[in-house]
């Protein structure tokens, strides 16, 4: 859906230009919402360590509840579209954060990976795609209220959940793999 940067950024602009297209979070910032947006802007990331893959369940209050994902988010952050030369990567350590409490930083070797077009019938999804490859045991997790429950799967089992998975994961993960 986009090929570039700097036509997520025109977009993202775009809409925040509209101030039904804006809302405030519980700590005064100003946020992007999707609500009457043709498209969403998206960011995932797979943590992968040992020939494992980091999955979190989503709970049952928010969108795909009860499904195995990874650390993702819209980017909806307007402090980062200002602050931040690579938007993507940048929400995604802000996902990192928000999600299980990991600190990232600029240092840290998040690997792009392209991205993927997601058109559900009621939407269309455009998601920047990361991985995350870990040399040493990963830091503690705790989870934010998006998520109840996580574990480290191997890689080679996860097609046994497909059923179980957000929409596109494997797809979006194959890609991932591949790059």
């Amino acid at each position: 859906m986009f090929a570039t940067q700097q036509a997520i950024i025109e977009y993202i602009q775009q809409a925040a230009n509209q101030p039904e297209n804006l809302f405030l979070n519980d700590k005064g910032d100003l946020y992007l919402s999707y609500r009457n947006l043709p498209i969403k802007l998206g960011v995932i990331c797979y943590v992968i360590w040992q020939e494992k893959i980091l999955l979190l369940l989503r709970s049952p209050q928010v969108k795909f509840g009860g499904k195995w994902g990874t650390v993702s988010g819209y980017i909806d952050n307007l402090a980062i579209l200002k602050n931040s030369q690579h938007i993507a990567r940048a929400h995604i350590i802000q996902e990192f954060q928000e999600e299980i409490c990991w600190n990232l930083n600029e240092a840290t070797p998040l690997q792009y990976c392209g991205t993927h077009s997601l058109i559900l019938p009621d939407s269309q999804v455009h998601l920047e795609l990361f991985t995350l490859v870990l040399d040493r045991e990963p830091a503690k997790i705790l989870l934010n209220l998006e998520h109840t429950n996580y574990q480290w799967m191997e890689l080679s089992k996860i097609g046994n959940l497909q059923s179980n998975l957000i929409a596109q994961f494997l797809e979006c993960l194959e890609i991932c793999l591949t790059y």
